[in-house]
């Protein structure tokens, strides 16, 4: 999960707004769990293009007020 949650630390710079960053992904995107590394790769080139989106999107506390 670090190889996650890396890429979102190094945007965000904040551990707790991150944490919940992470928490959010994590409830709205079906992971899955493999060694393998294609699969690995998959899942990051999807992180990367949903992450400038929910930056984009507005501000970082509004969007984590209105998870679940």
């Amino acid at each position: 999960m670090s190889d996650l949650v890396a890429p979102l630390l190094a945007e965000v710079l904040d551990e707790s707004d991150t944490f919940w960053c992470f928490v959010g992904l994590m409830q709205n995107t079906i992971f899955f769990s493999s060694p393998r590394d294609e699969d690995m790769e998959k899942q990051l080139v999807r992180l990367n293009a949903e992450l400038p989106l929910a930056l984009a999107s507005s501000s970082l506390p509004s969007q984590i007020s209105r998870m679940p």
